[in-house]
């Protein structure tokens, strides 16, 4: 199963040029900025670390500020995914 990681907040819908990143609007009509990650087991794999940290980056670079929300996990699917990024309560 897929596992991603995707931020939300302002800024989260701008076009990047980057491979493995996209946009998805969930339920409640909020943009989150993905990025699938490509190990099954993060504690075995120190790749991990750099593919999350180079999220953050991206995030930051787009104007994602950290006041935004924040999520990580694994889906099945967009829609799967969806579903899961409509469930993070903004507080």
């Amino acid at each position: 199963m897929p596992m991603y990681v995707c931020q939300s907040g302002a800024e989260a819908g701008t076009e990047i040029n980057e491979e493995g990143c996209f946009v998805i609007t969930d339920d409640h009509d909020r943009d989150w900025f993905c990025r699938e990650v490509t190990v099954t087991d993060p504690a075995q794999q120190p790749d991990y670390a750099k593919q999350f940290f180079r999220m953050g980056f991206l995030a930051h670079k787009i104007g994602i500020n950290e006041a935004g929300l924040f999520w990580h996990g694994n889906a099945d699917d967009e829609d799967d995914l969806r579903e899961k990024l409509s469930e993070v309560n903004s507080g």
